[in-house]
Parts: C-alpha cells; structure tokens; sequence
C-alpha cells in the first residue's frame, strides 16, 4: 500500500465527515488507508469510509503531532499524507501525488500547495505555482496539512517533536520542525504545486481574544523552532531572529498607518509570542 491518509481529529466531526466524502471521491484506484486519531471532548462514533482500510484511534488528551504520531506508527503505507480534518482534497490529489512521487523516487518527501476553501487563492502567502527543491531559505512553502512523507524517512528522524504544535508546549511549528530535521539529516523535499489540498482561511471575524490568543501561540511556536535548531544551525537562526522581529514590527507599523488596529494587534502578538518562545524553550 501507497498511501496512509493521517487525519487528527477534535470537535470537528462535520468538517471530518466532509473530508472523508473528497476521500471516497478519488478516483485514484489503488488502494490506500485511511487513520483518524480522535481526540474530541465527547468520543465520537467511528466514521464509516468505503475506500480501503479505515482505522479509528482513540487519543486521551490532545497535541497535533501527538495524533499523528499514534497514526504513523500505526500505518502501514510507504508515504504518510498528512491532513487536517477541516481539509478537502481535489477528487484527483491521490492521482497526481502517485504521479509526482513515481517522477520523484529519491525525495523524502513532497510539500504540497494549500488553497484556501472560500476563494481557491494560495493559503500562504509562501505558496506559489512553481516546482522547486526545498531548502532552508524556502521552507515556509510547506504546510503540515498538506505534506506527503515516506515512513522511513520519518522514522529516521524520531517522528514530531510533540512538544510543538496545538495541543503541546509551545502551539505551532511541528510540521516545519520537520521539514528542518529532514534537510539537516541530508534528506531531500520537493515543493510541487499539483498536489493540493484546500483548507478554510483563518478568519479575520473571530472574536478580538481568539484572534489575538491565535496569533500569540504561533508566534510561541515559531520562537521556540528557532531555538531548538540554534545549536544546529546558529547563523541561519541568527538571521532568522532578526527577521522574526523585524517582519512583524514593519507589519505593526503599516497596519496603524492605514488604521487597521486588529491587525496591527495581531502583528503585535506575534512579536510578543515570538520572543517568548525563544526564551522560553526546553528539549
């Protein structure tokens, strides 16, 4: 088997069921399985999914790459496909990812482009339409929500750091970590714009708390990746922590002039979030 589909799942059962149905559409015909890692308040029935196997993991407590860890070790297919339950895939996106990774045997993995569900525009502003190598300066391309990664090549670099990401220490930053692990360990990713997944857009109408709570736990995140890959790659981080300041700090600056406060706020949080995580790190 190909394919292992890697779904962490919480409170999201409607958004859940509709990501399965873009499964059951593929008309990719090998078959691949399907591990939903539920980690809800209130224990879900399983789902029932016709294509392939399905299984369903029952997780006590929560952390995104605590989930999908339990799944991958649980999995029995050469490239782990990992997703969010609010995703939707194309009925295509199994074809064209076994069409991409038969052209490209030698890489570890495949980063894919991430749309947004209301509008089809790149989910990042990262994302482009072009297919590259990645690297340490282009890495932000890849999103954990739509990423294809060979077992092996996960299983030689320890899994995600569970102490990154929703639900661990420090809320974001799993999947990047990741991708950094495997670049340093002389592993090779190709970021190719055919496989896509759609995802729904942060949205800006959150309440004012949630909104800027969000941001203030990526920034976490992201301050404390930089910090865990000091020891490894100090002048890389050394740029990248002038550019975790300045970046944002532009971007408070831009947004009062045009007196958007919710955003310069937002921008805020994240320096805020940033600086803490650095500091604040622990392996």
């Amino acid at each position: 088997m190909k394919f292992s589909i890697i779904i962490p799942a919480y409170n999201n059962r409607h958004q859940l069921v509709e990501l399965l149905k873009t499964l059951e559409e593929q008309n990719y015909t090998e078959p691949f399985e399907t591990i939903i890692v539920d980690q809800s308040d209130i224990k879900e029935s399983p789902v029932e999914i016709s294509r392939g196997p399905c299984q369903w993991l029952q997780m006590e407590g929560t952390g995104a790459a605590r989930s999908r860890n339990l799944a991958i070790r649980q999995a029995g297919g050469d490239y782990m496909v990992l997703v969010d339950a609010d995703g939707r895939f194309r009925n295509y996106t199994l074809q064209k990812l076994d069409m991409i990774t038969k052209n490209n045997p030698d890489y570890d993995a495949i980063c894919g482009m991430c749309l947004n569900m209301e509008d089809g525009k790149p989910f990042s502003r990262y994302a482009d339409f072009k297919t590259r190598p990645v690297n340490f300066d282009n890495y932000m391309g890849c999103l954990g929500t739509a990423m294809a990664i060979k077992r092996e090549s996960l299983l030689k670099v320890g899994l995600l750091d569970e102490n990154l990401g929703t639900g661990g220490r420090y809320g974001s930053g799993e999947e990047t970590d990741l991708v950094l692990r495997i670049l340093e360990s002389g592993g090779r990713l190709l970021y190719h714009s055919w496989f896509q997944v759609f995802h729904p857009r942060i949205s800006t109408d959150m309440p004012l708390r949630s909104w800027t709570i969000k941001h203030y736990h990526y920034g976490i995140g992201y301050g404390a990746l930089l910090r865990k890959h000091l020891p490894i790659k100090p002048m890389w981080v050394f740029k990248h922590c002038i550019l975790m300041i300045l970046m944002p700090l532009a971007g408070v600056l831009t947004e009062i002039l045009r007196l958007r406060l919710r955003q310069a706020l937002r921008y805020a949080m994240s320096i805020i979030g940033r600086v803490y995580g650095f500091i604040s790190y622990k392996a």
